[in-house]
């Protein structure tokens, strides 16, 4: 996979397996419960699925879990997803490109993982090749590509932003690809969600942490004013994301 993020850094940043489960009020698990059905026990792949926090919203809806991801670790979160009672099938420490595999799933789903790859049309493809009829594919990304976020994470989250291909930050383009496939698609949701809000990497210069610390501040003053963040749009929202089933 052409990964412009060396895997070093992802090892760094997700060093703990404990998994704590998404909150049944979260705005974004409340979100993929509008569009996504209860399950007795069809099967739910998760790709670049460590640390597994996602794979609990899924096991929530009685889909039985499996996952692949590249961290050394990721086959240790088999044993915390079981003791919150989800059935667990496969958990692979794999190359997602080179999985090979005859099954398909009612689910697969990726969430910030295909904003890291300069071949999204073949990640994309690859999510669909393992998505049986009927099923439901589920993409998110952060959204760098809105002019006002862009500049955000330019100004004071540079690192971080030179780790995605903003390109590719763009549910509309995820959808135009999905198009030319030959596959056809009932598409859900396509669209900016989140709303109007700010966040930041931990590895930002000094500089640019303190006047990230000082814009987040005055954000959430102004909240208080005014509910800004539930405004969304393409410049503006925090997500991007696309829900379809796969009709044939």
């Amino acid at each position: 996979m052409v990964n412009i993020v060396d895997q070093q850094y992802w090892d760094q940043m997700y060093v703990y397996t404990d998994i704590v489960k998404i909150d049944a009020k979260d705005p974004f698990r409340l979100y993929l419960e509008q569009f996504i059905p209860q399950s007795k026990g069809g099967a739910a792949i998760e790709i670049g699925c460590f640390p597994g926090r996602f794979l609990t919203i899924f096991g929530e809806l009685g889909y039985r879990l499996n996952g692949i991801d590249l961290n050394p670790k990721v086959t240790q979160i088999k044993t915390p997803l079981e003791k919150y009672g989800y059935v667990v099938d496969d958990i692979y420490y794999q190359d997602f490109l080179s999985m090979s595999s005859s099954q398909k799933y009612e689910v697969v789903s990726s969430f910030g993982f295909i904003e890291h790859f300069i071949n999204l049309e073949e990640i994309l493809l690859k999510h669909v090749s393992l998505l049986s009829d009927g099923g439901y594919l589920v993409l998110e990304t952060p959204n760098f590509k809105g002019k006002i976020q862009y500049l955000f994470h330019l100004l004071f989250d540079t690192p971080n932003l030179k780790r995605h291909v903003i390109k590719n930050m763009d549910p509309f383009y995820w959808k135009e690809i999905l198009d030319r496939s030959g596959f056809k698609f009932e598409y859900l949701s396509c669209e900016y969600i989140g709303g109007m809000d700010f966040w930041t990497d931990s590895d930002q210069s000094k500089v640019q942490n303190f006047f990230a610390k000082i814009v987040k501040r005055i954000w959430k003053l102004m909240n208080f004013i005014y509910p800004f963040k539930k405004f969304n749009g393409k410049g503006i929202s925090t997500t991007c994301i696309l829900i379809a089933r796969k009709i044939k």
